[in-house]
């Protein structure tokens, strides 16, 4: 195990399985304490052992079930006060879904990709912020489809009520934290925390492995998809990089920087601030 990491600590939502479980990993063995989350409470337990052959001393498993904002938000209090005095230095977010159906709809009214995929990880990052501003190294990274998805702009069906599709959906979530993690970034009280938004690649896990498609996805992954691991290194490398210290930060899946889209303006920064102001008056 390296020291790379050690005295630092990293929280890893949707790290239960796939890239987020390889990323918690990746980090326990650069030397890191690691708090891993998401809703399998036996697969947290086992990565929770794996830390801890590895010697990590600062190690821990908290259930979260990310499509519930209301629970996200308590799950992130939860945290500040489980840290005390300490920092947060790495907020990795991985959590998804893989339906290839249409519109589903949360307890609280919300779309749950939209969710799951974009409202979530704006929650965690809006209340761990201050743990992320105690240390020397915070940085925020959400794994999803930087420099990969196409602008969204339709602002009067933002929560995709009206018309719904895989595609407007995939578009939404992705060019959301374009803009979301960009007002992070805007901030002057966060100047000294990096913001990514990366994309992954094609990756060998489970996703999508209960779906209809199961087969499909499967046969192209074992000929064409990088491993969890190489991902969680990729990953990993791009928390550590010097270049993505401060500001916001489109990340390809070989951790160099990438471009947002053409729509990516203060008019739409502002426009999403717009909307996540009512999204978090919804749900309190």
């Amino acid at each position: 195990m390296s020291s790379e990491l050690s005295g630092l600590h990293g929280l890893v939502v949707g790290g239960t399985s796939g890239i987020g479980e390889a990323t918690a990993l990746e980090l326990a063995r650069r030397g890191a304490g690691v708090t891993v989350s998401g809703r399998n409470e036996l697969a947290g337990a086992a990565i929770v052992a794996q830390m801890g052959e590895l010697g990590v001393a600062d190690f821990a498993f908290e259930r979260l079930d990310a499509s519930s904002l209301k629970a996200t938000r308590a799950f992130a209090q939860k945290i500040t006060e489980a840290r005390g005095d300490g920092a947060l230095d790495f907020l990795v977010m991985c959590q998804s879904t893989a339906s290839f159906g249409g519109r589903q709809e949360t307890d609280e009214g919300f779309e749950l990709k939209l969710v799951l995929h974009a409202y979530s990880r704006f929650v965690l990052t809006e209340e761990l912020l201050p743990l992320l501003r105690r240390g020397d190294a915070g940085r925020v990274l959400s794994v999803l489809s930087g420099g990969m998805h196409a602008a969204f702009t339709d602002w009067d069906d933002a929560d995709l009520k009206r018309r719904f599709s895989l595609k407007r959906a995939a578009d939404a979530a992705g060019f959301y934290n374009d803009l979301a993690l960009q007002r992070f970034a805007d901030h002057p009280d966060n100047a000294s925390v990096g913001f990514l938004h990366a994309s992954p690649g094609f990756v060998a896990s489970k996703w999508g492995h209960q779906t209809k498609a199961a087969f499909l996805i499967k046969a192209a992954q074992k000929l064409f998809a990088k491993s969890a691991a190489d991902c969680a290194q990729i990953m990993v490398g791009a928390l550590r990089d010097p270049r993505y210290a401060t500001g916001f930060h489109c990340v390809d899946q070989h951790g160099e920087p990438t471009k947002t889209t053409s729509a990516h303006t203060p008019e739409n920064v502002a426009a999403m601030q717009a909307h996540l102001e009512r999204v978090y008056a919804t749900f309190g």
